[in-house]
């Protein structure tokens, strides 16, 4: 039976009646009205819930450089499908609905409100640090959670809002590149960063230059802005002769300037797991073999939730899923939690809910939240094998 207008005006005034009812006996039988009301209010609540549980994404889906959201949507998706195959959230199906923000902080912003006014429930992304701050002032003028699978800037910690990281700040992995190569015997690194994500790119280089200049290793940097001049570089990395480089920028802009290298003999390869998401294999030729980036947490043995998930994602879109897609189906299921024992689902309540949860189980591991919203998960290497992805020990 559908809920529409007229259906509601008749239920409401079918409620009124039956009060007035009882009222003009000059009696009162209680528990009967009681169970009167309570059948209206459930049909008449059952009624406002109806329809879809609206969940919103937005993302970067035409740039080639930034395949991460393109990878995330794709992982939300899955998630979605799976969930209404089981019976939806709270019985009623799920919808997602994503924008392409084509790279623009000002359509970011103005994509949230779009969402919002489109009854979404809560919004997943966005998946670059610079894109992060307008999205995040927009989801709190809307009192709409956010949840972002990949955004790790540091500008975004320690702060009470309706925003919500499902990956750790971005020094952390510096700090752990930086551990990694003094490990290694590495005595001079060039980091390349990416002024396109500065926000990111800026934060992973300070947790690696503390790390390094505490072990006297000698860090020097490029920084991106605009095309880059692969010969410019392959000059610089020629004079300088470092004995690593680590890349904080796109999977595409490092593959590109790993393919000009002149010569890259001793020359040991390091990238961030923003270079792993976001298509660096498609890109790179023979000279990526060897490089190591650090990545989201992957058993050594891998359990049976990791092994599905590879297997569905592979099957549903012929590719191996990359961070954006585990983390962005991971945000699906913790949201769902938090919707099926929220209070209400004011992004207010949603947010309160998910930090009552103490700790979540993801594809991997498990993970748990600050009461910012900040995340605590583990990392895991990777080496580049035959155009492949090894996990290191």
């Amino acid at each position: 039976m559908g809920c529409g207008s007229k259906f509601k005006i008749n239920l409401y005034g079918n409620l009124l009646y039956i009060i007035i009812f009882f009222n003009r006996g000059g009696y009162m039988k209680i528990k009967l009205l009681k169970t009167v009301l309570s059948t209206l209010l459930f049909i008449i609540f059952s009624c406002n819930n109806s329809g879809s549980v609206k969940i919103g994404l937005i993302g970067d889906f035409s740039s080639k450089e930034f395949t991460i959201g393109t990878s995330g949507r794709n992982g939300a998706q899955l998630a979605i499908e799976e969930i209404n195959k089981a019976g939806g959230i709270n019985n009623r199906p799920v919808e997602l609905i994503s924008i392409n923000h084509e790279g623009s902080k000002d359509r970011c912003y103005s994509a949230v409100k779009e969402l919002v006014n489109n009854g979404v429930s809560v919004i997943i992304g966005p998946y670059l640090s610079s894109m992060a701050q307008s999205a995040k002032v927009a989801s709190i003028e809307s009192n709409t959670l956010m949840i972002s699978p990949t955004v790790s800037s540091e500008k975004l910690s320690g702060i009470d809002d309706n925003f919500i990281r499902l990956i750790p700040q971005a020094s952390t992995q510096g700090t752990l590149l930086g551990k990694l190569l003094k490990k290694d015997g590495r005595n001079s690194t060039l980091a390349i960063l990416d002024n396109n994500n500065k926000e990111y790119s800026f934060s992973v280089f300070e947790g690696l230059k503390q790390t390094l200049d505490k072990q006297s290793i000698t860090v020097d940097e490029i920084i991106l802005y605009g095309n880059v001049n692969t010969k410019l570089i392959s000059d610089y990395v020629d004079k300088t002769k470092p004995d690593s480089m680590v890349f904080i920028t796109s999977g595409q802009r490092s593959a590109e300037i790993i393919n000009a290298l002149d010569n890259r003999t001793g020359i040991k390869l390091y990238g961030c797991n923003w270079t792993k998401a976001s298509g660096f294999l498609t890109f790179g030729t023979e000279k990526i073999e060897g490089m190591v980036l650090i990545d989201s947490y992957q058993n050594i043995e891998p359990t049976d939730k990791e092994l599905k998930f590879y297997k569905d994602y592979n099957d549903e879109f012929g590719i191996i899923p990359e961070l954006g897609a585990k983390y962005s189906y991971e945000a699906v299921y913790l949201f769902k939690n938090a919707y099926e024992n929220s209070r209400n689902k004011s992004g207010k309540s949603l947010k309160s809910t998910i930090y009552e949860m103490k700790k979540f189980q993801g594809v991997s591991d498990e993970f748990q939240f600050d009461r910012y919203g900040d995340v605590f998960r583990y990392n895991s290497f990777f080496v580049v094998e035959n155009k492949e992805y090894r996990l290191m020990d």
